[in-house]
């Protein structure tokens, strides 16, 4: 029975394993089935429309509320955003061409439309506003080309002498020779050595023509801001045209990069300008814009933000020219021709290097000098605060250093004369502060906290005089403008503030002109008028004729306006509103330079040309 049992278990396991064994081999005999390619997952489209539509939303708010805070901020707002759309549109453009074998076609579109802008155009800076400016490499040159010395000329006709100077300045550099005899290098000299400056290259004034209704008082206008440092004339000896074609255009000039604006004295119009490597003073005669003379020293300023060259404005005083350079020179020359007086090396004198000054004040040398009494007053600073002097007066007849006074870095305000309490005083803006100093021996009298940094949110506007015992303070860079009494008490001084509002008068390359408790001025690029008692704004201007980063000057009822974009405008000024009176398309370009008044002419400049208009004289 046993016998049987083990030979039926036998059995079943043999039949069970041959079972397996057809299993397997059917198994092995069956071919394996592919598996299914995976699809390709579609390219997600909501993060880039949301993008696209955060970055509109981005731009419309910043814009729309950018003239109630600052249109700079607002535009780099606004880059950003397009920036960041672009890259979610890019990224999603390749997704969708990889898809049908194109994804190549989107980076060589940006690689290729890249090189071709950068062929076409080039970068020539950006506004006050931070907007890029590109130029047509191809177009004809224009007024910044004229970079080499040019030689005066007294035998021509103005047209034919214009018309000389531009061919000059478009010649072959085979006449540099000449010119570099002309300049030295006032690197190495000693401060007030008579031989600083070589002779200059001088023209004999052709005959003065017929001035045709020509009123000018050539010592009108012989400094930063005009006769008063601030801004104001009193009294306006022109008439309001009532339309442009009774305007003149006088002359018209190419002339060197840089910001600085026209003193005028002796029927000469005197500015500085880059030439080259050269940093020139130059004089031209007021009534034909004939070139007088030129007096270059060595150095180039160039900054990516703040362009080309010379940022100051000449003074004048005595028959003499004081003007300080981008790079931080001096110069003292003749009115009549000029020939060198002597020289100051202010990076030396404040013992920078110039690498260490180029680092701090990142956009060049700007304040401008001023003549007090018997000296001139520069600004200093100076790397190392235990050694640093804000400002010295140099002696105006040999530049010897009288005094120095303050311990604050400058910025790129220039110094005024006030008399505030009774007492004359050096007020000036600086890097962090705002202070007042002896006229006698520099001491600082009283200060007060006024924010910046002299290679970023920069101080630049100078301080203006309010009343007997006030100061305006303005800036942009979200700053605004702050209003200080300053108090003898005696033995101390105070400075009290009056108030401070950040969203008024924001002036960054401007001034405020105020005419008793009314302040006018370009706030964020806005032309404003501010109760200045009340600290209340009466008025702004429409948006659309703002002037961006560009300057106001007022002649007695009339507000004179150069818009950065090259307009001169001219409004009433009024407490009621704005009123525009007549509009001249001037400049075609970025402009950063002050008009200067003189009599009826106004004198309009930038980094490639200048222009004197004439109006119809008052009666």
């Amino acid at each position: 029975m046993s016998d049987q049992i083990a030979n039926k278990h036998e059995d079943s396991e043999h039949a069970l394993g041959a079972a397996s064994a057809k299993t397997n081999v059917a198994a092995k005999a069956k071919p394996k089935a592919k598996a299914k390619p995976r699809a390709k997952a579609k390219p997600r489209k909501a993060p880039a429309i949301a993008a696209c539509v955060i970055a509109t939303l981005v731009v419309a708010a910043s814009q729309w509320r950018a003239s109630d805070g600052d249109y700079q901020m607002a535009n780099l707002a606004s880059y950003a955003a397009v920036l960041i759309a672009g890259i979610f549109v890019a990224v999603l453009l390749y997704r969708l061409l990889r898809r049908v074998g194109y994804g190549y076609i989107v980076p060589v579109t940006i690689i290729t439309s890249i090189a071709g802008f950068a062929l076409l155009f080039q970068y020539d800076g950006v506004t006050g506003e931070m907007v890029p400016i590109f130029r047509y490499r191809f177009a004809k040159a224009d007024g910044q080309a004229l970079q080499t010395i040019p030689q005066p000329s007294s035998e021509k006709s103005s047209a034919e002498n214009h018309s000389a100077e531009q061919s000059t300045a478009e010649q072959s550099t085979a006449d540099t020779n000449t010119a570099d005899t002309n300049t030295a290098d006032t690197n190495n000299q000693q401060p007030s050595h008579p031989d600083a400056l070589a002779p200059s290259n001088t023209a004999t004034a052709p005959p003065r023509p017929s001035t045709g209704g020509l009123v000018a008082n050539s010592d009108s206008w012989q400094q930063f801001l005009g006769p008063n440092r601030n801004g104001v004339l009193a009294s306006r000896e022109f008439q309001i045209p009532q339309a442009v074609d009774q305007v003149t255009e006088r002359w018209k000039i190419n002339i060197g990069a840089g910001w600085a604006s026209f003193a005028v004295a002796d029927g000469k119009a005197i500015t500085l300008e880059q030439r080259d490597d050269q940093e020139a003073l130059t004089a031209y005669d007021l009534n034909t814009g004939t070139l007088q003379w030129i007096q270059t020293v060595p150095g180039f300023h160039h900054d990516t933000l703040g362009g080309t060259g010379p940022r100051s404005t000449p003074a004048i005083h005595q028959g003499k020219v004081y003007a300080t350079t981008a790079r931080g020179k001096l110069l003292c020359v003749n009115v009549s021709d000029g020939k060198p007086v002597w020289s100051q090396d202010l990076i030396k004198l404040g013992r920078w290097t110039q690498e260490q000054f180029d680092a701090a004040v990142t956009w060049g040398y700007a304040p401008s000098p001023l003549i007090v009494d018997d000296l001139c007053i520069v600004c200093v600073g100076g790397p190392n605060e235990s050694k640093r002097s804000t400002i010295a007066a140099l002696d105006i007849n040999t530049g010897d250093v009288i005094w120095t006074g303050g311990e604050d870095q400058i910025s790129y305000a220039s110094p005024q004369l006030m008399t505030l309490a009774g007492q004359r005083q050096i007020v000036c803006v600086n890097e962090k502060t705002v202070s007042g100093h002896s006229l006698v021996d520099g001491d600082m009298l009283w200060s007060f906290s006024w924010p910046g940094q002299s290679n970023a949110a920069a101080n630049c506007a100078a301080a203006i005089p309010v009343g007997d015992d006030q100061v305006l303070v303005g800036k942009h860079y979200g700053g605004g403008s702050t209003l200080v009494k300053i108090i003898d008490q005696g033995d101390k001084w105070q400075a009290k503030q009056l108030w401070h509002k950040p969203s008024m008068l924001k002036t960054k390359f401007n001034h405020t002109c105020v005419q008793g408790n009314i302040g006018f001025g370009l706030s964020n690029g806005i032309l404003e008028a501010v109760d200045l008692n009340e600290a209340r704004i009466l008025w702004r201007e429409p948006r659309r004729t703002r002037a961006q980063a560009g300057q106001v000057l007022l002649v007695e009822d009339t507000l004179v306006i150069q818009a950065e974009y090259g307009d001169l405008v001219l409004a009433k000024a009024s407490e009621e509103d704005y009123q525009e009176l007549l509009r001249i398309e001037a400049l075609d370009s970025k402009t950063w330079n002050i008009p200067t008044v003189v009599g009826n002419l106004i004198l309009v400049r930038n980094d490639r040309q200048a222009i004197c208009y004439q109006l119809p004289s008052r009666q």
